[in-house]
Parts: C-alpha cells; structure tokens; sequence
C-alpha cells in the first residue's frame, strides 16, 4: 500500500475541456490505462480504447 500512495503522490493532472481532468503518472496517462484495461468507460477520446478492451473481454467486459 505504501508505494501504491507514494506513485500517486507523483500524479500530475491538467484541465481539458468539459470540466475534465487528464492525470498522469510517470507520463502514463491514468484514464487511458484504465480504458485500455476495461476497469472504466471512456469519454470520446478514450472510445478506440474501450472497444479494444471490449473485444478482448477484459475488466469490466468480460
């Protein structure tokens, strides 16, 4: 748990529009990581993402 709270303590999040945030760690975008993996729904930018994750039948698609 601990280096679980110390990575994020390193996250960086910017303002994009519609009152989103994008949020990064390491470079790696978070919201991307968890579309990719199926763990959450994504926003428009995000759809190519979640249909790969769908077709895989992973995370929340399985």
């Amino acid at each position: 748990m601990t280096s679980f709270v110390r990575l994020f303590r390193k996250m960086v999040c910017q303002p994009k529009a519609a009152g989103f945030e994008v949020c990064r760690v390491a470079g790696f975008d978070i919201g991307a990581l968890l579309v990719k993996e199926g763990l959450a729904k994504a926003r428009d930018d995000y759809q190519e993402l979640e249909a790969r994750a769908r077709t895989a039948r992973i995370g929340l698609w399985e």
